[in-house]
């Protein structure tokens, strides 16, 4: 499968711990079948890759116990189409970006098919082509594509979805030591108001994109 592209919001969060440890960061993006590889070569030191498709690790000491996303999702859908409400999303698909914390909860708790893309204009575009029937994303940055000119045929479906808590940062290598002090970290970050920047950041990052795209998108 393509690789992922970076996530603004991962790179804010590897450039808060690269800085707190005295490190530079390189940022690598690599396909899900690649990482484990990479992490046993010493090719990647630590990796931010959202929810894992299948069923999370549950080895603490090369995770942590904190996750790194905590911001609600929505899920938005055409208009005048059939859905609008989220019971309805039994069956039907619904585009995510790869590691979103919003797929496992989408099809464990609403029985929907998360469709995983590259990235999260991947995953928009796709829904605005009409490859998926709703858009699963951070409130915050649907919110912002709603007051688009170009997305009043859309609309949030009821009800906000708590992202899955299998985001975690993964260590190359088992180290108790090293995983609790990754969990201050991410309490760091978050107590001190740069995890809200980091979404904030996200969505204007996001929002560019896709109004750049939105000249060659094929609307519903």
């Amino acid at each position: 499968s393509p690789a992922p592209e970076p996530d603004s919001y991962d790179a804010d969060l590897a450039r808060h711990i690269a800085g707190q440890l005295g490190v530079k960061v390189r940022l690598v993006g690599l396909p899900p079948a690649q990482w484990a590889a990479a992490m046993a070569a010493g090719q990647v030191d630590l990796a931010l890759a959202g929810s894992p498709a299948g069923p999370a690790p549950t080895d603490a000491a090369r995770r942590g116990t904190v996750p790194y996303v905590t911001g609600p999702g929505r899920i938005v859908a055409l208009r005048k189409g059939p859905l609008d409400r989220t019971a309805q999303l039994n069956g039907q698909a619904v585009c995510v970006a790869q590691g979103s914390p919003y797929a496992g909860p989408l099809r464990e708790g609403l029985g929907a098919r998360p469709v995983q893309y590259r990235s999260t204009v991947h995953a928009v575009s796709a829904f605005m082509a009409g490859e998926c029937a709703a858009l699963a994303e951070d409130e915050g940055l649907l919110q912002r594509l709603l007051a688009q000119t170009e997305w009043r045929f859309y609309r949030l479906l009821d009800g906000a979805i708590a992202p899955a808590p299998s985001a975690q940062v993964q260590l190359a290598q088992a180290d108790p030591a090293s995983a609790r002090h990754l969990d201050a970290l991410l309490q760091q970050w978050r107590a001190q108001g740069l995890e809200t920047q980091a979404r904030l950041h996200r969505t204007s990052t996001v929002v560019l994109e896709v109004a750049l795209l939105q000249d060659g998108a094929i609307c519903h």
